[in-house]
């Protein structure tokens, strides 16, 4: 989109454009708990397609977020702290997330920011698994190395007595 296009949209186009083709997940929700936005990458990743308005926040966030007669229970700061939790789909299968939670962004809006870590997460555990078996094979040669030194030294110790033949 050139610079002409991005003048001649409206401010709120611009936002819906932008919300619409990042790749972090958005959500929206109010002073009760339910979500009241979703971008297309929350509904697809969460797997709510567009059910995802209208579900209490703590469908997503079971660990984090209460449902309460009076709205909403947590324990999560509104600092703009990153927070490194569970986020579950539809289907409560759940994955690693990077969540930042935003005070109010106005009297009845609350948004979180999330960041799907699932690809991150796997390449920390198969780094930890390389390094697992490099160390494994650091080790089989030490031990291969010894056991060949311990062979030539026998070797070497039986050297000097010759077989008489019988």
């Amino acid at each position: 989109m050139g610079r002409k296009g991005v003048e001649a949209m409206s401010q709120e186009n611009f936002i819906q454009y932008v919300l619409g083709h990042i790749t972090d997940m958005v959500l929206c929700y109010d002073n009760a708990g339910f979500v009241t936005y979703g971008n297309k990458e929350a509904e697809e990743k969460l797997e709510f397609g567009n059910h995802l308005v209208g579900i209490h926040i703590s469908e997503i966030f079971p660990n984090e977020f209460k449902e309460t007669e009076d709205g909403l229970e947590t324990e999560i700061t509104y600092d703009g702290e990153v927070h490194e939790i569970m986020a579950y789909r539809q289907n409560k299968t759940c994955f690693f997330v990077e969540a930042r939670f935003s005070d109010a962004i106005d009297e009845d809006c609350y948004a979180c920011v999330m960041k799907d870590l699932t690809h991150r997460k796997f390449l920390e555990k198969r780094i930890k698994q390389v390094e697992q078996d490099a160390e494994e094979g650091r080790r089989l040669l030490e031990a291969a190395a010894a056991a060949g030194t311990g062979l030539q030294k026998r070797r070497a110790a039986g050297a000097g007595h010759a077989h008489q033949p019988l």
